[in-house]
């Protein structure tokens, strides 16, 4: 507070992020200033802070329709969507040579509400059938730090099995933000088999970005950030992701095709979009 107090800011904006305990601790210390707060997830909160949270702040967001309709019931007050951009820059596709196998690809957290186990279930079953393919897993436990738990071992377990039928596995582990845009460029399809209320993941515009084919579960606020542009299969069903990865490993053309459209629809969401849309929000 002293600080804020120090610079002048007493009157200026303020973004909280996955934090309204916080923003309704500090409004009474900030009465003039304008409290925003961007909902990534679904935040719970004790009371008196969840019953004060409406009349504190001054306009919330929620990154998907999603988590927004979830926090505006939890907090009683509206709550307007403000979805994730991407680094269209950064992100962009690469080359690759041809003939080659496909990739499937997969980035984030390695446990059990992200489920690589799903894309790799799948995989199993799209190499019994005589496709030709890879698979690149990016990501650890819980992003730098690689725990081994019993998840964990069943992950090895799934891809030791793949490599026995004649399919090499990649498994850079956890990748920097730096070195992100291009190890994740190598693969053709993208796959997000979350099984929980995945809210906004960035990975799911990441993968679109870099011009992959992009397959989602159809949860959270993932059928909203694919929309048309891409492949849904319903949450935890390995045959309904198979089947989708099969359509596009045996037909190149439509595999390339919505790898040009997820390319073209990240394009229209970049983060300087999400900017303009938040300052036109507030009025600033």
């Amino acid at each position: 507070r002293e600080a804020i107090l120090e610079r002048g800011l007493e009157k200026g904006v303020f973004v909280f992020h996955n934090d309204p305990e916080l923003l309704v601790a500090l409004r009474r210390h900030l009465p003039k200033a304008r409290l925003i707060h961007l909902f990534h997830n679904g935040n719970r909160s004790k009371d008196p802070w969840r019953e004060r949270f409406s009349e504190s702040v001054d306009a919330a967001f929620g990154v998907s329709a999603a988590c927004a309709r979830w926090n505006e019931t939890y907090f009683g007050c509206a709550v307007q969507v403000l979805k994730n951009g991407v680094d269209c820059k950064r992100f962009v596709p690469i080359p690759k040579k041809h003939p080659r196998f496909p990739v499937l690809g997969f980035a984030g957290r390695t446990d059990r509400q992200k489920a690589p186990d799903l894309l790799l279930r799948a995989a199993l079953k799209l190499s019994e059938e005589g496709n030709q393919f890879s698979v690149q897993l990016i990501g650890s436990r819980f992003y730098g730090s690689h725990e081994i738990d019993s998840y964990q071992e069943l992950l090895d377990q799934l891809c030791q099995r793949l490599q026995g039928r004649g399919i090499l596995v990649e498994r850079p582990g956890f990748v920097s933000r730096y070195a992100l845009p291009r190890v994740l460029a190598k693969a053709d399809i993208h796959v997000v088999p979350s099984r929980w209320e995945d809210p906004c993941p960035l990975t799911v515009m990441e993968g679109m970005a870099t011009g992959q084919a992009v397959v989602g579960a159809a949860c959270g606020g993932i059928p909203e950030i694919i929309g048309g542009d891409g492949f849904l299969f319903e949450r935890d069903d390995v045959d309904g992701l198979a089947a989708r990865l099969g359509a596009l490993l045996r037909n190149r053309e439509l595999r390339e095709s919505y790898g040009c459209r997820a390319r073209e629809r990240a394009e229209r969401r970049t983060w300087s979009e999400v900017y303009l849309e938040l300052r036109e929000a507030i009025g600033n």
